[in-house]
């Protein structure tokens, strides 16, 4: 987890130094392990300025506590849109996904949970895509031509 933040923080490091990238614009998008790592992540990167976690929440078993995203995710300011299945069986929602959802840093108007009658990563894709580029256009602005 540690090199995985540090990864992110070297490839946030290349984007912001090429002209074509907006630096100020950066969105995180974790899927399953990617979103339940995203609290780590987001907590020690202010760059990201918002962050989508998909099928994601804690995970339930007991981690060392420099790695734990229960003690990173309370530290987390970035706007976060998760987006879940009532049904999975990797991160269950009343168990895992919205503690993780009620533990994140944000204010309430900062955070959005939104559930789908579906399991693990399957998710109906176009009211994902809907749901993720309203979130990171209210976030980050429409995308300019």
């Amino acid at each position: 987890v540690i090199m995985w933040s540090k990864d992110l923080g070297r490839s946030l490091d290349s984007l912001q130094s090429r002209k074509d990238i907006d630096g100020t614009r950066i969105a995180y998008l974790g899927m399953s392990l990617g979103g339940a790592i995203g609290a780590d992540v987001l907590a020690v990167e202010s760059r990201i300025k918002a962050a989508i976690f998909s099928s994601s929440g804690f995970y339930l078993r007991y981690d060392l506590p420099e790695v734990d995203v229960l003690n990173f995710a309370p530290h987390v300011k970035t706007p976060v849109l998760m987006l879940n299945g009532r049904y999975d069986y990797q991160f269950p929602l009343d168990a895992s996904t919205r503690p993780l959802f009620h533990f994140l840093g944000p204010p309430d108007h900062d955070k959005k949970l939104v559930v789908y009658e579906t399991g693990h990563g399957d998710l109906p894709h176009r009211d994902e895509v809907r749901e993720t580029l309203d979130w990171l256009d209210k976030y980050l602005g429409r995308v300019r031509h």
